[in-house]
């Protein structure tokens, strides 16, 4: 029994080893029927459900990387395309921005020049003005019930209480006449009287006695001064907190043209031309600073260098004057 149930599985065997090709062929020859329809579609669709290989997962991978790049190529085309109009704006903008830099620097330069000049050319005006003026001297104290037929035989009155040796013919006069009244000003107040003589020694000699001898015209006490520019005046009673600070301690200055203060200690000379210099003085004279620094009322900055452009004046020398301290705060 055994061994007949052996010999059946030998037989049987050979037909369930051989290959699956070989299985098929007869049956290609015959036609399949609707039952053989069925069971060749439901061998496919189990072969379909068979595990993935590495071949079919290499193929799928490579397919939704490319449909990835292409879907990725599609949607940033139009991001990079803006991105590289950005750069060349960008990269037009700056150079713009360096090329308006430059520019302003230059104009920069140019508009210091131009201040430099202006300024130049504004105490250049203010000098020749003075020196228009140097026979020029205001009195102060005249009253107003002298006319002004009667000045000049007025004033010639004046003038030879200083200077008993002068002639007629050395105060000779150009001209003489009231200056107008200041809006702000005492109506009571006489105006003060603008007298030019014709020589400039007599004129100088005449500052001189002034500042050492009393002047009084009929109980009333009369002051001399230098007649200055509006802008000369302007510039001195900015700088009154400094004269009064070396009038404090004691220093003497003098008033220099074009426009300066010259202050004198231990036989040196110092200038000062402008409010801003006025630290960099006191430290030279080895004084305490001033509580608080005027400045300028000007509408142009300090000037930072020279300006040398303009042509020199031929045969000018700068004239000193050697006022007391006295005199000039009264005239201020």
């Amino acid at each position: 029994m055994g061994g007949r149930k052996k010999a059946r599985n030998q037989s049987v065997a050979p037909i369930f080893r051989q290959k699956p090709e070989q299985q098929r062929a007869p049956s290609l020859e015959l036609p399949q029927t609707d039952s053989e329809s069925e069971m060749s579609s439901q061998a496919h669709s189990e072969r379909s459900e068979a595990p993935l290989t590495r071949r079919d997962m290499r193929g799928f991978l490579a397919d939704f990387k490319k449909s990835v790049a292409e879907e990725l190529d599609k949607r940033l085309c139009p991001i990079l395309e803006g991105m590289a109009d950005l750069s060349a704006r960008a990269q037009a903008t700056e150079a713009k921005m360096v090329d308006t830099d430059e520019r302003i620097q230059a104009h920069g330069t140019e508009i210091q020049y131009l201040r430099d000049q202006l300024r130049s050319l504004e105490e250049t005006n203010e000098d020749l003005n003075n020196r228009t003026r140097r026979n020029n001297i205001r009195v102060r104290g005249i009253p107003e019930t002298i006319s002004t037929d009667l000045l000049p035989d007025t004033l010639t009155e004046v003038f030879q209480n200083l200077l008993p040796e002068a002639t007629a013919a050395d105060l000779l006069m150009d001209r003489a006449h009231r200056t107008l009244r200041a809006p702000s000003a005492n109506a009571a107040t006489p105006r003060d009287i603008v007298v030019r003589l014709h020589f400039y020694h007599i004129k100088e000699r005449i500052m001189r006695a002034a500042r050492d001898a009393p002047i009084e015209l009929e109980g009333v006490p009369v002051q001399l001064f230098q007649d200055l520019a509006p802008t000369t005046l302007k510039r001195r009673r900015e700088l009154r907190p400094l004269t009064q600070h070396l009038s404090h301690h004691g220093l003497r200055y003098a008033w220099g043209h074009p426009f300066k203060m010259i202050i004198r200690k231990d036989g040196r000379f110092h200038s000062l031309t402008r409010p801003d210099e006025i630290p960099a003085l006191l430290t030279q004279l080895g004084l305490p600073q001033l509580p608080e620094t005027p400045h300028s009322n000007t509408d142009l900055p300090p000037r930072q260098a020279p300006c040398n452009n303009l042509p020199a004046r031929n045969g000018e020398r700068q004239h000193r004057h050697t006022a007391l301290q006295s005199t000039d705060t009264a005239q201020q």
